[in-house]
């Protein structure tokens, strides 16, 4: 019954080998959705933009539709909202 138990496990090794294989084709998940997401795929595979978050309102920067910004946050504590927050965020 040995030799048995060594096939069993050989093959269930391979599965779960095939299994742990399986995530690298997770980049085409995102392909199966409802409604077509093409042109948000098109826009997050750009280089972003990079701007600085304004301080106030009016130093705020200008910002298009349909383009991809990475944006540097301005300290909570150096900043003038336009709109008063519900409440204040702890920054670690």
């Amino acid at each position: 019954m040995q030799p048995n138990r060594g096939k069993f496990f050989a093959i269930l090794l391979a599965l779960v080998l095939e299994g742990a294989a399986q995530p690298l084709l997770a980049d085409e998940a995102c392909v199966d959705f409802k409604w077509d997401v093409s042109k948000e795929r098109a826009l997050f595979a750009e280089t972003p933009v990079a701007l600085t978050a304004g301080r106030d309102p009016m130093s705020a920067p200008v910002v298009v539709p349909n383009r991809l910004y990475r944006l540097k946050l301005t300290i909570q504590d150096k900043v003038t909202f336009s709109a008063v927050p519900a409440r204040k965020r702890i920054s670690c």
